[in-house]
């Protein structure tokens, strides 16, 4: 799986920034954990597989941003 990020913007001097930013662009959510099961369920005995976890940063995020410093 491969995760598409993006960050652009602007910074003048040391005062102020503006960006704009996208995080997973692409179409698929993505699990943020993923741990190893022992067995596949229904099937003792046999290897396991992967559990993996989604939560909100699993979806795509598009914002932006702004920093002043004073």
């Amino acid at each position: 799986m491969t995760l598409f990020n993006a960050r652009i913007g602007i910074r003048t001097s040391k005062h102020w920034s503006v960006y704009l930013f996208g995080r997973n662009l692409g179409a698929k959510p993505f699990p943020r954990q993923t741990y190893p099961t022992p067995f596949r369920s229904g099937a003792p005995g046999q290897p396991g597989g992967l559990w993996s976890v989604l939560d909100a940063g699993s979806k795509r995020l598009v914002g932006s941003q702004l920093q002043a410093k004073f």
